[in-house]
């Protein structure tokens, strides 16, 4: 019972692991996501700004407003990339390992405490004279109505 219990460790660290590695991820993505829409945002006023600019003055100001405007949605274009292509790491893929190993492990003392059980039960019921716990399914009275 105590490697049971080992296991079920196990198995639970792992899935905390897992669980904070997950959420690591996904604030880093969530930050490099919020950076990109403060330059998106930046970019929108600084083309609305430009565009004015643009068509109240032809020359000067307007030109650089623009050429920010566009260094800003390069900007935010590459923190974009860069979010998107966070993916988990190695250790998460280790984690996951252990993971399936105890899982399959706890499965499989789960069957054979399931097996000891059912062959006590049906022991038990054998040493009942009378008993009707564990005879062939035939041999028990219909209980389900046919109509």
């Amino acid at each position: 019972m105590d490697e049971t219990l080992l296991k079920i460790r196990v198995l639970t660290r792992a899935e905390m692991t897992l669980a904070k590695a997950n959420a690591r991820r996904i604030a880093a993505r969530t930050r490099l996501y919020t950076i990109a829409l403060g330059m998106i945002l930046l970019t929108v006023i600084m083309v609305n700004i430009a565009a004015y600019e643009y068509l109240s003055a032809i020359k000067g100001e307007p030109v650089a407003a623009l050429i920010v405007a566009s260094v800003n949605a390069v900007l935010a274009i590459l923190v974009i990339y860069v979010a998107s292509r966070i993916k988990p790491g190695p250790e998460e893929e280790m984690v996951k390992e252990i993971r399936e190993l105890a899982l399959t492990e706890l499965s499989a003392d789960a069957d054979v405490i399931n097996r000891n059980s059912l062959r006590s039960v049906q022991m038990l019921s054998a040493s009942v004279p009378g008993s009707l716990l564990f005879q062939e399914p035939w041999v028990l009275p219909r209980l389900v109505w046919d109509p």
